[in-house]
């Protein structure tokens, strides 16, 4: 059973809705951040004085309060902070939100077309790689399908089950040539531990880019959680970007 999850943002408002399962739920557009920490999301300061009364001198004197979605890079990040909360929020609750691949989610986001096209790849990325089955952003459908996913996952599964195999057979064939020249054998090895790692991601990305969308790599390369750092930008330079 598919189940969509409409996310709303209205003036000042962040408006949730779940249809079929008929609930509704209202936020502020407010992040409450102190000394750089996330706080409060979708509350004003009179409703955490109202849940926490005894803090109140605190939450006055320490909590500065931003807007949590705007029509900017940053926006986005703040938003995809928001989603994550309503997940967390909403498994809690025992609602399958973003642990199942039947969600459909429907976002309306005011002046979305007009940020940067590199942060809104990114967010379309981080949102659609297996979190939800369907992206809709101000009704027009966005991301990726599920066979492009799914091929990107077992390409990246597979890559990591080939390396150690590579690596191996890497040991055996140079380890009586390191014991013939005195080399420092474990220096190699190491070596060539990272070595046999990029050189699978840069065969894996030349391939891919042949029938996967270029802006799945790009996202996949630059994502953060891959860790790729100088070299996912270098590989998205050199074989995504150079056309």
């Amino acid at each position: 059973m598919n189940m969509d999850l409409q996310v709303r943002v209205d003036n000042e408002k962040i408006i949730v809705d779940i249809p079929q399962k008929g609930e509704q739920r209202e936020f502020k557009n407010v992040l409450g951040l102190a000394n750089g920490r996330v706080v409060s999301i979708g509350q004003s300061l009179a409703d955490l004085i109202r849940e926490n009364p005894q803090n109140e001198k605190k939450f006055r004197e320490e909590v500065k309060f931003e807007p949590l979605y705007t029509a900017s890079a940053e926006g986005l990040e703040r938003l995809h902070l928001f989603l994550s909360f309503q997940k967390h929020q909403l498994s809690a609750a025992r609602i399958p939100l973003f642990n199942s691949r039947s969600i459909n989610l429907i976002l309306d986001l005011p002046k979305y077309e007009s940020i940067d096209e590199n942060a809104r790849n990114q967010f379309e990325f981080s949102l659609t790689k297996f979190v939800v089955k369907k992206l809709t952003i101000n009704n027009d459908l966005k991301g990726w399908k599920n066979w492009q996913r799914w091929t990107l996952e077992i390409s990246r599964s597979m890559s990591l089950l080939v390396w150690p195999f590579l690596w191996y057979w890497f040991i055996l064939s140079i380890a009586f040539l390191m014991e013939s020249l005195g080399i420092g054998r474990w220096l190699v090895y190491l070596a060539g531990l990272f070595v046999i790692y990029y050189l699978l991601l840069f065969i894996r990305t030349f391939i891919l880019r042949f029938f996967l969308p270029h802006d799945l790599l790009r996202g996949e390369l630059l994502s953060p959680s891959m860790g790729m750092g100088k070299y996912g930008k270098f590989l998205v330079k050199r074989l995504i970007d150079k056309e």
